[in-house]
């Protein structure tokens, strides 16, 4: 399972904050919502402990796997399987002229995608 992750792993991604969290999923067996603030990110964004959404803030934010060099500023990204919104939230800040169309799904991830996105008015959920 997702909290199965090393604590020392999940200090290292979430800091002292994410890391309770994590506990406290951990001890009421339930989901936590984790708010967290990024210097390169112009509004917090919302984590789902336990659930693949740590992994992936890993890969998008920390690991920056969508940080690779593009010619031209691009005028429209599509992020096809949005998931709850990290990839879109990272174009939207780094291409901030950019309009993002954004394809999500599953309901959960959907609903929790919209939350991250709402002060984003260059992406559009779908």
């Amino acid at each position: 399972m997702i909290l199965d992750m090393k604590i020392d792993k999940y200090f290292r991604i979430l800091g002292l904050s994410g890391l309770l969290c994590v506990i406290k999923a951990k001890v009421t067996n339930s989901t936590v919502y984790f708010k967290l603030k990024r210097q390169d990110c112009k509004f917090s964004l919302c984590l789902r402990i336990p659930s693949s959404d740590v992994p992936t803030y890993e890969q998008v934010f920390i690991d920056k796997e969508y940080d690779f060099l593009v010619k031209k500023q691009p005028k429209v990204i599509v992020d096809a399987g949005a998931n709850i919104g990290l990839a879109s939230i990272y174009f939207a800040n780094k291409y901030p002229d950019a309009k993002i169309i954004a394809i999500e799904p599953e309901q959960s991830n959907f609903e929790l995608f919209k939350e991250n996105v709402a002060p984003y008015p260059h992406i559009i959920p779908i």
